[in-house]
């Protein structure tokens, strides 16, 4: 059965980047959920995005996550109100209760390196893909 997993924005880097100490793992991950719908939040994607757009590689790194199947999930005022709840109730910072906040509302898995952030996945009851 198809899952759906939330990607953090380390998760991405590390796919999308060969020389990232994470990039086998997530290679790994990748072809482990080509079934899966992956999603990644409008906000974790900028995130991730700060190093290609240094770097004058946005378009490239657009390309590459469009070329995955990545799906980007707007955010809306019904979900800012969510996503403070969820950052009041796990003190995570905001791009990681953001992250915890897309997996709940999708109902899906989260993958990330973040320990915390894991932790606090696993303590609202969801499934965490992690080292």
């Amino acid at each position: 059965m198809a899952r759906v997993i939330v990607l953090d924005a380390n998760v991405l880097i590390a796919l999308l980047s060969s020389q990232d100490a994470h990039h086998g793992w997530a290679v790994d991950l990748f072809i482990d959920s080509v079934d899966d719908t992956l999603v990644i939040s409008s906000l974790t994607l900028s995130e991730a995005m700060v190093h290609p757009a240094r770097n004058g590689q946005i378009d490239v790194m657009l390309r590459n996550i469009t070329s995955l199947g990545i799906k980007v999930a707007p955010l809306d005022q019904a979900d800012s109100i969510n996503l403070a709840y969820v950052r009041a109730r796990t003190q995570l910072r905001m791009p990681d209760a953001l992250v915890l906040h897309t997996a709940i509302e999708h109902h899906a898995s989260l993958a990330t390196l973040d320990a915390r952030l894991a932790q606090a996945a696993q303590s609202e009851g969801l499934n965490v893909i992690s080292l």
